[in-house]
């Protein structure tokens, strides 16, 4: 049996609220700090389940950028579980 792990993936996102009109809202990133502005979901169903929780909460998705600057992106699935958020609102 083999002892090596699996690589880490990034999905985990800490949802935070955006000013901009043309952006659904912003995730991010738990690791890196790095934001996403979310602008499209791939059904109704994604759109809902996300516009449900509020800022600083966490959440893991699948998402694909919709332009070649990687600026907008679109959340494709919500995956299940997300590690819970220990203090007071999203990592700086």
């Amino acid at each position: 049996m083999s002892s090596a792990k699996a690589p880490e993936t990034t999905e985990t996102y800490i949802i935070d609220s955006s000013g901009d009109p043309d952006v659904k809202l912003t995730l991010i990133d738990d690791r890196t700090g790095e934001r996403h502005h979310v602008v499209d979901f791939a059904d109704d169903v994604v759109r809902e389940k996300l516009q449900v929780r509020g800022p600083g909460n966490t959440v893991r998705v699948d998402m694909v950028p919709l332009d070649a600057e990687r600026t907008e992106w679109q959340v494709t699935r919500l995956l299940p579980g997300s590690p819970p958020r220990v203090g007071m609102g999203p990592r700086r």
